[in-house]
């Protein structure tokens, strides 16, 4: 308690931490994920302005990486601070509009990059029930937090700060989740329920990711445009996946290949030129609130 009464902003909050790191290497990592969370959810007052994004950067990626669980951490962040159905962002002083981009970066990337772990175990061979049942587990909560995340984007639809991360990072989750459908294939007669589930959760992400370029493209903002032929390839990618999967399934009628109205993230409906949109997507016709837009 004496110490941190001594740490009077948030520089010495990530000095005090890379020190206990280097004094106490690995054993106490629970510790300063503890610690770093613990500064984040101060209320430093306004002296200084907006915090350091370098400090905030840090101490939030030691929240989750020095965790003993930094999936479930990032999972719990996600509901924590972007649940519109649970106020408790004013948990973290550290949370801002100025400081919103800046989380939702951090925490989608460090998603990606535990989302590509579960699929890397996912794609070991002969994997006995337990780990089959902990991968699928897992990839449930890797979609639920990108839906968390992404749902920002509706949100804030104007909001640069998110929707330079969410097309670049975006990708990388679909293009990780495309790997991971070989294990939901060969795992699909045991879980089928929770397949289908999962691709519906993923649905509204990839949805929200095409009104996202759409408005990329409208907006003509060359950094953001850049990034969209990227993403839309790979989403074509998934939906031929999936529509792959129904087929070798015998489910294919509960799969469709429709075209989409072109929306912006607001949902104004824009007509290219040529009078309509050629973009596709898949679309469970068992999920109600998943029709197609």
């Amino acid at each position: 308690a004496g110490m941190d009464r001594a740490v009077l902003d948030l520089s010495m909050a990530l000095a005090l931490i890379q020190l206990l790191r280097v004094v106490d290497g690995t054993a106490q990592r629970t510790r300063l994920s503890e610690l770093a969370d613990h500064y984040l959810r101060r209320r430093w007052g306004a002296g200084n302005g907006k915090p350091p994004v370098r400090i905030l950067r840090e101490l939030l990626k030691t929240v989750v990486q020095s965790s003993a669980q930094p999936l479930d951490t990032t999972s719990k962040l996600v509901t924590t601070l972007f649940d519109d159905e649970a106020d408790t962002a004013a948990a973290y002083g550290t949370y801002t509009d100025a400081t919103r981009g800046l989380y939702f970066e951090v925490l989608l990337g460090e998603l990606v990059a535990q989302f590509q772990r579960v699929a890397d175990g996912a794609r070991r061979p002969a994997l006995e029930v337990g780990a089959v049942e902990e991968a699928m587990c897992n990839i449930q909560i890797c979609v639920c937090s990108f839906m968390g995340l992404v749902k920002l984007l509706k949100v804030f639809p104007r909001s640069k700060a998110l929707q330079m991360p969410a097309l670049r990072k975006g990708r990388g989750m679909v293009q990780t989740f495309v790997k991971c459908m070989p294990f939901l294939s060969e795992h699909y007669a045991n879980y089928a329920e929770d397949v289908a589930n999962t691709l519906r959760f993923l649905q509204r992400s990839t949805r929200t990711l095409q009104h996202l370029c759409t408005q990329a493209l409208i907006t003509r903002n060359a950094t953001i445009m850049n990034s969209v032929p990227a993403l839309k390839k790979t989403l074509e990618t998934l939906i031929y996946r999936v529509k792959l999967l129904c087929e070798e399934k015998g489910i294919a009628d509960e799969f469709h290949i429709g075209v989409l109205t072109t929306k912006t993230l607001e949902g104004d409906v824009k007509l290219e030129e040529s009078g309509g949109s050629s973009d596709e997507e898949e679309d469970g016709s068992s999920d109600e609130n998943d029709g197609e837009e």
